[in-house]
């Protein structure tokens, strides 16, 4: 469960750069056509809101190594308690 969820962050953290770029190429051409500050403000707000979202995603990832390496001393320390 956990690795699938792992997985969607990423898959999610990437599908919304790619469309952030895309969209950002496209408001480009329409900031220099229309001359609308508008256009670009909302780019802003929408790096804003994938670098916030970036971030998250990065501590979340922390927190599952973090998970997985207690985890894994946790099973490390079982397996020696046998071996004595």
């Amino acid at each position: 469960m956990r690795i699938g969820l792992r997985k969607s962050y990423k898959y999610t953290q990437i599908i919304s750069e790619i469309t952030l770029y895309i969209v950002t190429t496209i408001s480009s051409v329409l900031i220099l056509y229309y001359k609308n500050i508008a256009i670009f403000i909302i780019m802003v707000y929408l790096w804003c809101i994938v670098y916030r979202n970036k971030k998250q995603i990065n501590a979340k990832e922390k927190m599952y190594n973090a998970i997985e390496r207690y985890e894994s001393m946790q099973s490390d320390n079982i397996q020696c308690s046998w071996k004595i």
